[in-house]
């Protein structure tokens, strides 16, 4: 039979209240430290850069700070966790709860539940702010920093084109499917010269990218012009500097996505015939977060509870938590790399971090538990 301490609503809601405290002042620490790093490392970009104003990169920096809260989430999780047990341990509160006979799993129950709340409100609420500012600052990043050259709708695709001479936009109805090289149908290229002049107007029923040799090879192709009369061929060669790598490479990445919009974004890309799994795995990653950050909960806990035991081992026991954390954390990266790069099954790429991390902690803690 379970004990249930008189009172135990109050010691639950006292134990959420520091937790989160705790969780709360860690993550806005962590936040203005990167918000800094960010400040000077769009300074240092920009010293590169004409008439990139102060005010654009502080712009800049504000829109990646949803980003950041996505990603600094375990470690605010492990690290508030970790100073709201010890403080726990070194007033000896832990040491009543265990001696009315309360268990770690129930001084725990309250706290994991916060931090599943934490994590499913990032992924259903968080979420639709993160991709929304995340879009946004790659869109502002492309414009002052780089070019971005692509982008994959429900109507086609639609790459741009600057070179010395002008831009040109080429857009196309539909992408066939084939490893081998980029194919497109139903293609229009717009030609335009350095003043957004514009010059001409290419169609073609497809074009094959040779990437290799720098050209798009059209097939029946007409070509429209200004006070010109049109031009009908059979085949047309128009120069590019466009890879494969590229063109994908210029599509939303998966973090300007929604969990709602990343299986019709997945599904409209696979029908293209471009490469998904970081899509995939992302989609997963995102799935699997709050089991990540309950596990880094426990990680936290298995730790923190030996302060009860081990009194005169405080330093050595928080900084081996933290390193274990930490390091949890880093592999999981990791895996998620591996799951991109290699044959890695998308599911164990990430969804296995989070169960090894938590398993880890639940079978440290039932150790604790043993009388």
């Amino acid at each position: 039979m379970i004990f249930q301490l008189p009172g135990s609503n109050l010691i639950s809601n006292y134990l959420m209240n520091h937790f989160l405290k705790w969780f709360l002042i860690v993550l806005f620490a962590l936040l203005a430290v990167v918000f800094l790093v960010d400040i000077i490392e769009l300074g240092r970009r920009a010293a590169s850069k004409e008439a990139i104003e102060g005010h654009i990169q502080i712009q800049l920096a504000v829109l990646k700070i949803p980003l950041m809260i996505e990603k600094m989430l375990p470690f605010s999780c492990l690290i508030g966790a970790m100073v709201a047990f010890s403080s726990l341990a070194r007033r000896k509160e832990l040491t009543v709860f265990k001696s009315s006979g309360v268990s770690v799993w129930q001084i725990l129950t309250p706290v994991i539940f916060v931090t599943i709340c934490i994590g499913l409100f990032n992924i259903f609420v968080m979420k639709e702010v993160t991709s929304a500012t995340t879009l946004k600052f790659q869109q502002l990043e492309d414009r002052f920093f780089k070019g971005r050259t692509g982008l994959l709708t429900e109507s086609g695709l639609w790459l741009k084109q600057p070179d010395v001479k002008g831009l040109s936009i080429v857009h196309a109805e539909k992408i066939l499917p084939d490893p081998r090289f980029i194919q497109l149908q139903n293609v229009m290229i717009l030609l335009f010269k350095e003043d957004n002049q514009f010059i001409a107007r290419i169609d073609a029923d497809s074009a094959i990218l040779d990437h290799k040799e720098g050209y798009w090879n059209l097939n029946d192709v007409s070509i429209v012009a200004p006070n010109k009369t049109p031009d009908f061929i059979d085949n047309y060669s128009f120069k590019t500097t466009l890879t494969p790598k590229k063109i994908q490479e210029s599509f939303q990445s998966p973090e300007t996505l929604t969990l709602l919009e990343l299986p019709g974004f997945i599904e409209m890309m696979a029908s293209s015939g471009f490469a998904v799994i970081k899509h995939r795995l992302y989609f997963h990653s995102l799935l699997a977060n709050p089991f990540l950050l309950c596990a880094m909960i426990l990680i936290a806990a298995a730790f923190s509870m030996r302060l009860i035991r081990y009194q005169t081992r405080v330093t050595t026991i928080v900084i081996g938590g933290l390193f274990a954390g930490f390091l949890l954390y880093f592999l999981s990266d990791f895996v998620f790399a591996l799951g991109v790069t290699t044959d890695l099954p998308i599911i164990l790429a990430a969804w296995a971090p989070a169960i090894a991390s938590a398993s880890l902690g639940i079978l440290s803690l039932m150790h604790f538990e043993e009388p």
